[in-house]
């Protein structure tokens, strides 16, 4: 499993927006990396395992902006559920402390 941080949010933004800026979102606008200023880093190589970056020729990729998109949703998603349960897990303390006393 995954851990997914604010950092790794940060550079998804980055990469999504590098893609999008110099409109490489199909085999035929692909860039390499270095055009694109990205790293192939963590990041680069989980958006490239899920599709949401894709390999083209020699060495280019492409943005599937579908699939970013969904990608997006689906951790922004997993950010919220993640922030509520601590949260909500928090307010049933203080209640139950409340409560208790």
């Amino acid at each position: 499993m995954r851990t997914w941080s604010a950092a790794n949010s940060l550079q998804l933004k980055r990469f999504v927006g590098a893609f999008r800026s110099v409109g490489a979102t199909s085999e035929e606008t692909a860039r390499t990396a270095a055009e694109l200023g990205c790293a192939t880093n963590k990041v680069f190589r989980y958006l490239l395992e899920d599709g949401v970056i894709v390999a083209a020729r020699e060495g280019r990729y492409y943005l599937d902006d579908d699939q970013a998109d969904l990608w997006i949703a689906v951790h922004r998603r997993r950010i919220l559920i993640g922030a509520g349960i601590p949260v909500a897990a928090f307010v049933l303390f203080i209640i139950l402390s409340l409560c208790l006393t």
